[in-house]
């Protein structure tokens, strides 16, 4: 599997040090894309990082009772991708913690006891360390209790901090993407394809994109900017995918010209109203939901035909329902979920910057 998650949305990290100086000043240098909270609070940080707001989508793949007293199997329940976008719309996703950075050497409490009270295993700890403690935590590092650490007097320490956020953050979609991967769920093929993966990527670079989501009902994803208005759809269909659909068009007895361009690969089709495939509703005006592929991506499996949508019809009432990234920023700095990076008067009694 290549290093393609089905989902990827942003997430919190929390930053954990006694010393306010210091969080003040690593603050301020934390990439301004970056949702961050700050705690001189040990209890308050780790009250934040072991609540789930709303559980994550990924929360729902998970084993099923397999007797009267109700334990849980070690098989977990076929995931349907069908159901994943459905995560757009849960207005606490942003509020998900995936990183964690805290000081070892705090006055009621080490950071890696800290770090063995996070419950949730799948979030990503990250030790901040003095001169005369590396080598505790090339220890933790190995023994698999921390993820990586940063060296408080480095003289590249924003710029560190910045890349190991940002490698932590793809590691915990990494790990949460294996409870979907491991749970039978069919996956495309496409998600197995470096070739794809690098389209993909770009794709998200060039129209900055902060979120996407796998589809089912027509193969590919949807992908949202910073704004909920500014939503995509990409299609991808393999050469097997567009013969299924040939084949279905001939059995309904679709207009002759479509039948010849699926079965050369002309156009890739998105009957988006009837579930994905054609349907005899679609006979006088067909050509309103076919697309010239604007990618042909010949991979290790199959070759696959790739068409991106700017505001598809398909996404328009799902888009106005979604609570998007901008919005969500603000409230989140509004009510002190987030820290601006810059406090007004300091700290809070709860050890959290004051919001700007």
């Amino acid at each position: 599997m290549i290093d393609q998650f089905p989902y990827y949305h942003p997430t919190k990290v929390i930053l954990i040090d006694d010393d306010i100086s210091f969080l003040d000043s690593l603050s301020r240098h934390i990439d301004k894309e970056i949702l961050f909270k700050c705690y001189a609070d040990v209890s308050e940080a780790l009250a934040d990082i072991n609540t789930l707001h709303h559980p994550g989508i990924y929360e729902t793949c998970r084993g099923i009772p397999t007797d009267e007293a109700g334990s849980l199997s070690t098989q977990l329940v076929p995931w349907d991708f069908s159901n994943l976008k459905e995560e757009a719309l849960n207005a606490y996703r942003f509020h998900e913690t995936s990183v964690v950075i805290v000081d070892y050497l705090m006055p009621s409490i080490n950071g890696l006891e800290l770090c063995s009270r996070i419950q949730r295993p799948e979030i990503r700890k990250i030790l901040l360390t003095g001169v005369f403690d590396t080598s505790d935590a090339i220890n933790a590092l190995n023994d698999g209790v921390i993820c990586g650490y940063l060296n408080k007097n480095d003289t590249n320490l924003s710029e560190k901090l910045n890349n190991i956020i940002q490698k932590q953050q793809q590691a915990y979609f990494r790990e949460v993407s294996k409870r979907f991967y491991c749970s039978g769920a069919v996956i495309p093929d496409f998600m197995f394809e470096d070739a794809f993966a690098d389209y993909f990527s770009e794709i998200c670079r060039d129209n900055n994109i902060k979120e996407y989501y796998l589809t089912t009902e027509s193969n590919g994803f949807v992908l949202f900017g910073e704004n909920k208005h500014d939503y995509y759809r990409l299609l991808v269909y393999s050469t097997e995918d567009i013969r299924a659909q040939w084949e279905i068009a001939e059995s309904q007895y679709a207009p002759a010209e479509l039948i010849k361009k699926l079965a050369v690969a002309d156009v890739i089709p998105d009957f988006w109203k009837t579930s994905g495939t054609y349907d005899p509703a679609y006979a006088s005006n067909w050509q309103n939901f076919v697309f010239v592929p604007g990618k042909i991506i010949q991979g290790t499996r199959q070759t696959y035909y790739c068409h991106l949508q700017y505001r598809p019809p398909a996404y328009k009432n799902f888009s106005n329902s979604m609570t998007d990234l901008n919005t969500s920023r603000q409230e989140m700095i509004n009510n002190g979920t987030l820290t601006t990076g810059i406090p007004l008067k300091g700290f809070e009694s709860n050890g959290a910057y004051l919001k700007r």
